[in-house]
């Protein structure tokens, strides 16, 4: 067919035919989606900031458990109705992702039927500028147009053509526009399961910190005969729990802000738009040759255009959607079981209280009449008889008022019917909410990978319901069911002391009756005093016997929540190890799945030959092994290693002579102690944003001591200056303190802190919170900050005393000072277990040792501030393969990033993730002796196989070096109950090894004597810290 069409029109119309469909497409993706996940979002963020501040977290927890209690059930409630369950909702039966692709299929083969409705002909003529070389062309079709440009007609311009328009069309739609939106969709698919994964880490997140202290949170306040140490904890508690929920909640509602804000929904429609626009520019360049010799379409009836990308990743985006909804399944499902069960144990506990115990109020009434009477009673009367008719009356008074208190006082066998039939109701009301919940939901591992195509999406199931079975299994369940046997006791308790209370009144009425008869001297006030006493202490019994019963309520109600509880966090309990089982399940190794698919793909022959490969291995490892061991029965251990270990301890143990070898400008800065400057702390945006949040947040009365941790070499002295510094620029004083010494007493650490805040010494912790207390506004620092608390434990027993003596103080006096502290992981790991009560007091912020980027960052900044220029070695012969990546290289900038990428890809690696070592291995890879600035050479690995070489002794002794930072001989003696001449033999060894070394006032000096002396305090060196932790790991001493 051929028509007479202007060829801008057959520009418009292939456009419009391939394109407009995608348009649409792309529009409609993001009107839907945009109205689901993100805006549910979005809601759930504005209702759960509405639910915090109606519930009132961020204030002081109420003084009542009931009202404590109600507000976080309440939370819990609306959480799960009003933010949880909408996000879960918006997933639907298919997810947003099964939106995104059904929506870009539709478009595509909407495309190919609009191409196929083309003309297959449209007349037009050549273009002047047809065979003008483009940016976009590729290689061929620049080889093509050079060569058109010299025999095809369409160097002709104005020379008559046909455009096969519907060939072209369909020729673009299959190899050019499909691709392009198969790729784009792929990429941004991925993008949008990464976003969906900040969503369920938000809930996982949440989870771990907040359903704990929520169960905990419906354990009543101890009764009022309870002793002031348990009374104390459950307040202690309870504050705690309210915290914690109050700190989850925090956490949640700033990850929902966050959510909100980077949905890439955005991102997603402007890279299909991109894909579109460069498609687009393609069709107009093809539509501008067809025909030519340079671009003929053929067999396009043949052409099945497909998103084969896509439509590959479907399922598992599917299977993605799913496992991210079950996700919130679990925490809706717990949410229901917590609240449901919460309901239950509330229910039975207030139930037999309305029922049987609903009249004990007469009790209060009743001792308040009998007070009435002692009031009553005359004070001077003036005759015995008078007195004498007073007291007749009050007995039939007396009788008639103690007669409520009876009937109010309910039968056993009542009591005991109502108990088993509610036990009942309650049991079977839990097991019917743990019946509901989901039988089972298929999750995708935490850590796993993201989807893939090609790869078998990874699902791991959780069997939730009978996990709750589990944990409300049969024993508990009878537990709960006589959880409140314990009423009845104390009901025939009361009704004997009741009963008792007529013969109380009957032995004083006789009494007193008797000495008015007798008529001696002071009988009427002996008579009077005998009354008054027996209306009183009857009063006292009845409200004993009411405060008797509301103890036995509360005791009951306690037990039935403690078994619930437990129940309930062994539910959680569970889930969490659930996912950390699939955690381990994920974690395999390449060569474990290379395994399982070819044992997939190939079965038996691939097992067989796998046995043959690992017998005849075995085989050839016993021979080398034995002939390693003749080898060095004969001829000892390897000088080469040894020396190549001892050459590294030498060179790191001479980092201060390395140091004053470089440039001026180079020692300052890259020194190798702390650092003040803000701008030189590289990586440590997240976590110094972290902190001046807490400080923020103690300015506005909601702070909590703060204590940073990491391993040893992680810089927490660095980032300890800087957000000093950076708390001072915001108007807040601050002191600053490092302890270079054990303080091994409550005295001396007292009065160290005492000059630490200005103050005049004193000789307690105790006083010193007084202290802190008076002092005027003004008169201590808003910021007080400690490092190196490892220096005031030790690992002895109650050597952890003084630290939670510390750690209360902190707490204690945190309204009037923010107080921050350093201190290694692994010693705060072990106050944690020692200690758990005063670490829940305060807060840790963990510093993660920097990764390569890290590293790369906080060297290059280093390296900026000495304005030198900055070239890498090329490599040598041995590498090739990194050779023929630089030739494939196009520019230098390429090609230099290449070289700078591979130079900190094995600083990293060989500095095992240790700032402070890669810095100087940086120092001792740089060339300085260049004419251009700075030749970087390949870092050497350094050699640290002589640590294999140690003893226990020796490893265990190093493991308490980075545990207290610093040792003395009489402190080490004591942590490993030694005498001091084995003590002082391992020193020597390690220092003779030059694994340690001495702690001086000035790093740059060295003791004059090489012994080891007692009154000398001993480290690790400083650069040996990364390399002896990867070593103590290994061998499984430090963890």
């Amino acid at each position: 067919m051929s028509i007479t069409t202007a060829p801008p029109e057959a520009h418009d119309a292939t456009d419009g035919a391939c394109h407009g469909p995608f348009r649409e497409a792309i529009g409609s993706i993001g009107e839907r989606l945009s109205g689901g996940l993100p805006e549910r979002i979005g809601a759930a963020a504005k209702a759960h900031s509405d639910l915090m501040e109606e519930t009132g977290l961020h204030n002081d927890p109420p003084e009542a458990w009931d009202e404590r209690s109600e507000r976080l059930l309440d939370y819990r409630r609306r959480l799960a109705a009003e933010v949880l369950e909408p996000i879960r909702k918006a997933f639907g039966s298919s997810g947003p992702s099964e939106l995104m692709v059904s929506s870009l299929r539709a478009a595509l083969a909407e495309s190919v039927e609009n191409a196929r409705a083309l003309p297959a002909m449209v007349e037009g003529v050549w273009a002047a500028d047809a065979l003008k070389a483009k940016a976009t062309d590729g290689l061929s079709r620049s080889l093509s147009k050079a060569v058109a440009r010299i025999f095809s007609p369409a160097r002709k311009a104005g020379t008559k053509r046909e455009v096969p328009v519907r060939a072209v069309a369909l020729h673009h739609i299959h190899e050019t526009l499909g691709p392009a939106v198969d790729d784009e969709a792929v990429a941004l698919m991925k993008r949008w399961a990464e976003w969906e994964r900040e969503i369920e880490w938000a809930w996982i997140e949440w989870g771990d910190a907040a359903l704990a202290p929520l169960v905990r949170s419906e354990l009543p306040d101890e009764p009022e005969d309870a002793v002031e140490g348990e009374k104390g904890e459950a307040q202690d508690q309870e504050e705690s729990s309210w915290s914690a929920v109050r700190d989850a909640a925090d956490g949640l509602q700033e990850a929902l802000s966050a959510l909100r804000e980077t949905c890439p929904i955005s991102e997603l429609l402007s890279g299909l738009g991109s894909a579109l626009d460069d498609a687009r520019e393609r069709l107009h360049d093809d539509v501008a040759l067809a025909g030519s010799m340079v671009f003929a379409p053929e067999n396009t009836h043949r052409l099945e255009p497909r998103l084969a990308k896509l439509e590959a990743l479907s399922p598992v985006m599917t299977t993605w959607d799913a496992g991210v909804r079950d996700r919130l399944r679990i925490y809706e499902a717990l949410l229901s079981i917590l609240a449901g069960a919460t309901a239950v144990q509330r229910r039975l506990v207030y139930r037999v209280r309305e029922r049987h115990l609903g009249k004990m109020a007469v009790f209060r009434e009743v001792a308040s009449d009998l007070e009435g009477l002692a009031a009553d009673l005359p004070r001077s009367p003036e005759t015995r008889s008078a007195l004498a008719a007073h007291i007749e009356t009050l007995q039939g008074t007396v009788e008639t008022s103690l007669k409520p208190t009876t009937e109010a006082i309910p039968d056993t066998s009542e009591v005991n019917s109502t108990i088993q039939s509610q036990a009942n109701a309650a049991v079977e009301a839990l097991l019917a909410m743990i019946r509901q919940a989901p039988t089972t939901l298929e999750l995708h591992p935490e850590e796993g990978k993201l989807p893939e195509v090609g790869r078998k999406p990874e699902v791991r199931p959780l069997a939730l319901q009978e996990l709750a079975r589990q944990s409300f299994d049969a024993l508990r369940i009878e537990r709960i069911r006589s959880s409140t046997g314990g009423l009845v006791g104390a009901i025939d308790e009361v009704r004997a002391d009741v009963e008792e209370l007529p013969n109380v009144f009957d032995f004083a009425f006789e009494a007193a009756k008797q000495e008015l008869e007798e008529g001696q001297e002071g009988a009427r006030d002996r008579a009077r005093g005998l009354m008054e006493e027996a209306l009183l202490s009857m009063a006292e019994s009845l409200r004993n016997a009411d405060r008797s019963l509301a103890s036995a309520v509360l005791r009951a109600q306690g037990k039935l929540a403690k078994e619930v509880s437990e129940g309930s966090l062994g539910l959680v309990d569970r889930v969490a190890a659930g996912r950390m089982q699939a955690r381990l399940l994920a974690a395999q190794s390449w060569f474990a799945d290379a395994r399982a698919w070819m044992l997939d793909r190939y079965g038996p022959p691939v097992q067989a030959a796998g046995r043959a490969i690992a017998l005849r291995w075995a085989r050839l490892r016993r021979l080398a092994t034995r002939g390693l061991r003749k080898g060095t029965a004969m001829v000892g251990t390897a000088p080469t290693t040894a020396a190549a270990s001892s050459r590294t301890l030498r060179t790191l143990s001479s980092a201060n002579e390395v140091l004053r070898e470089l440039p001026l400008v180079y020692q300052r800065l890259f020194t190798l102690k702390p650092l003040d400057d803000s701008s030189l702390l590289a990586a440590r945006d997240s976590e110094l944003a972290e902190g001046m949040t807490r400080w923020a947040r103690w300015r506005s009365n909601d702070g909590i001591p703060l204590i940073v941790r990491g391993r040893p070499g992680s810089g927490i002295t660095s980032f300890l200056n800087v957000l000093g510094t950076m708390i001072e620029k915001d108007d807040g004083a601050f002191s600053r303190v490092s302890l270079g010494e054990r303080i091994d007493g409550e005295a001396p650490l007292a009065e160290l802190l005492s000059s630490v805040v200005g103050l005049e010494p004193t000789s307690s912790l105790d006083s010193l919170a007084r202290a802190i207390f008076d002092a005027p506004e003004g008169g201590v620092p808003d910021a007080v900050i400690i490092d190196n608390l490892e220096h005031i434990y030790m690992r002895v027993p109650r050597g952890t005393d003084l630290i939670e003596r510390l750690l209360t103080l902190m707490a204690e006096t945190e309204p009037r000072i923010f107080w921050i502290g350093g201190i290694t992981s692994s010693a705060w790991q072990l106050i944690a277990t020692a200690e758990p009560t005063a670490v829940s007091q305060v807060d840790s912020l963990p510093l993660d040792p920097l990764n390569e980027s890290g590293i790369r960052e906080a060297i290059i900044l280093r390296h900026r501030r000495s304005g030198l220029p900055l070239r890498y070695e090329e490599p040598d012969t041995k590498r090739r393969m990194l050779r023929q990546r630089l030739k494939r290289m196009r520019d230098r900038e390429a090609y230099n990033d290449l070289l700078a990428d591979d130079f900190f890809d094995r600083l990293g690696r060989s500095s095992s993730r240790n700032l402070r070592l890669a810095l100087f291995q940086w120092l001792l890879a740089a060339d300085f002796g260049q004419a251009e600035g700075v030749l970087m050479r390949s870092p050497e690995r350094p050699d640290f196989s002589i640590l294999d070489s140690l003893a226990l002794t020796q490893n265990f002794t190093l493991k308490a070096f980075l545990e207290h930072r610093s040792l003395t001989l009489a402190e080490h003696d004591k942590i490993f109950r030694l005498p001091r001449h084995e003590s002082y033999q391992i020193f020597e060894s390690l220092q003779n090894r030059q694994l340690i070394e001495s702690v001086v006032a000035d790093d740059d000096q060295t003791p004059a004597r090489s012994e080891i002396e007692e009154d000398l305090r001993y480290r690790v060196r400083p650069l040996l810290e990364g390399a002896m932790i990867s070593h103590l790991r290994g061998r499984n001493i430090f963890h």
